[in-house]
């Protein structure tokens, strides 16, 4: 009899210890995915770039300049003295335009395109000048920037020789406002003007006055986005 007592409090206390090594077991695992979570989540932040940093490794490999929300691209770096002159100088010209686009004037407007086709030829030779506001190891404007810039005013200069036939106007240079503006935004020119929507055509442009004024369909859509 004593003996099976025994045997029986031997089986018990066996199987006591069985299942508190489990349990041990269970409980080191669950701390351990805990920690190792938790670890991951401290980690989290530092692999996000800064509010509102570009990310330059991204713009190098893509060659190209990340777009901010709405389709116009982010700040980009700052300009030398030069071009952003020459930049301003695009933008105003841009408004003296608008100005003859609402007159009519067809021998007015041809000589606008002409003149703003220039100043963006200048903005073009301006972008590949040192900049003098930088370091002198930076050089020149970083290259994946002078690439979107040029390739972004050549295609603007395209655009405006098919604005001086009539009927191709109003796409052609719904297309380059959108660009002037664009570069605008992205450069932070300080070149006095306004810059209007359009919702029912999706059209936007630059004017050198606060009273707006669509160039290209009803007059009176026009509402201001940016000064």
């Amino acid at each position: 009899m004593i003996v099976r007592v025994s045997k029986w409090l031997l089986a018990v206390l066996l199987a006591f210890w069985v299942f508190s090594q489990i349990s041990s077991a269970h409980s080191w695992a669950a701390g351990g995915n805990k920690n190792s979570k938790t670890a991951e989540g401290k980690q989290k932040p530092d692999a996000r770039p800064a509010k509102g940093e570009v990310g330059l490794a991204k713009q190098e490999r893509s060659g190209g300049v990340p777009k901010a929300k709405g389709g116009l691209a982010r700040r980009g770096p700052e300009l030398s003295v030069s071009l952003e002159a020459e930049l301003e100088k695009m933008v105003l010209r841009a408004g003296e335009l608008h100005s003859v686009l609402t007159t009519k004037n067809e021998k007015q407007i041809q000589v606008e395109l002409k003149e703003l086709s220039e100043s963006i030829r200048r903005a073009i030779e301006a972008s590949k000048s040192k900049n003098s506001r930088e370091p002198s190891s930076a050089g020149m404007l970083p290259t994946n920037h002078r690439k979107y810039l040029t390739n972004m005013l050549s295609d603007m200069a395209k655009v405006l020789v098919k604005a001086q036939a009539p009927k191709a106007r109003a796409v052609s240079l719904q297309e380059a406002y959108k660009q002037i503006v664009q570069i605008k935004k992205m450069y932070q020119v300080k070149a006095t003007s306004y810059v209007f929507f359009c919702g029912k055509d999706k059209s936007v442009w630059v004017q050198k006055n606060s009273k707006p004024h669509n160039p290209f369909s009803d007059p009176s859509c026009a509402r201001r986005v940016l000064k």
